[in-house]
């Protein structure tokens, strides 16, 4: 049986709980995405050029491997600009 401290931390945390479930709520899950999608799109913007770049240079890879890379930024850039159609 727990002790009325524990009770009222365990009625704590279920409000804050409720409290911010209802803040996500109320932004909308049209917001979360874009901002999702904006954060994905600058990490994109960061990252994929040198790391193509990269794999280029990279004289230890085989031509499968640079090839599986290759395609993981194309898939990447794909499921981006997928995105930006269904966020509009």
């Amino acid at each position: 049986m727990p002790s009325d401290r524990e009770e009222w931390t365990l009625w704590g945390g279920f409000l804050w709980a409720c409290f911010l479930l209802g803040i996500v709520l109320s932004t909308g899950c049209c917001s979360v995405q874009k901002a999702f999608y904006a954060g994905e799109e600058a990490a994109y913007g960061a990252i994929a050029h040198e790391y193509v770049a990269y794999v280029a240079s990279d004289t230890s890879l085989t031509g499968d491997q640079i090839d599986l890379r290759k395609r993981t930024v194309r898939a990447w850039r794909f499921s981006l600009d997928k995105a930006e159609k269904v966020s509009k």
